[in-house]
Formats: structure tokens, C-alpha cells, sequence
């Protein structure tokens, strides 16, 4: 089974039970950005779902 087959619907799963990142706490979006500001050079997200701290940080610049 390929990876894209075996993981379809994933996405949706994770964003019925834990929300999009406008659902998120303002304390940890502030600490997402505080931790992210001191960051250099490219940050990958290989955890599991639609990457919704993935596209906030990416928003941060």
C-alpha cells in the first residue's frame, strides 16, 4: 500500500478532533511565534496531519 493510500483521510481526522489552528489557544499561538522568531533556515514539519502549526509558522516569516 502507498504511503499517499495508506494515510488518506488522515488529514480530516485530525482536523475533526483537534480543530484548525484558528481554534488554537492565543498563548500557544504566541508561543509558537516567540519560539519561532529566533529561528534561521527551514523548519519542516514531519508530523501527522494537515500541518496547521506548518502554515501559522510559515505566516510568521
Amino acid at each position: 500500500m502507498a504511503f499517499d493510500q495508506a494515510t488518506a483521510g488522515l488529514a480530516a481526522e485530525s482536523m475533526a478532533r483537534f480543530g484548525s489552528i484558528d481554534q488554537a489557544s492565543p498563548l500557544d499561538c504566541a508561543l509558537a511565534a516567540a519560539w519561532a522568531q529566533d529561528l534561521a533556515g527551514t523548519i519542516v514539519d514531519v508530523g501527522r496531519g494537515p500541518g496547521p502549526w506548518t502554515g501559522f509558522l510559515d505566516r510568521q516569516g
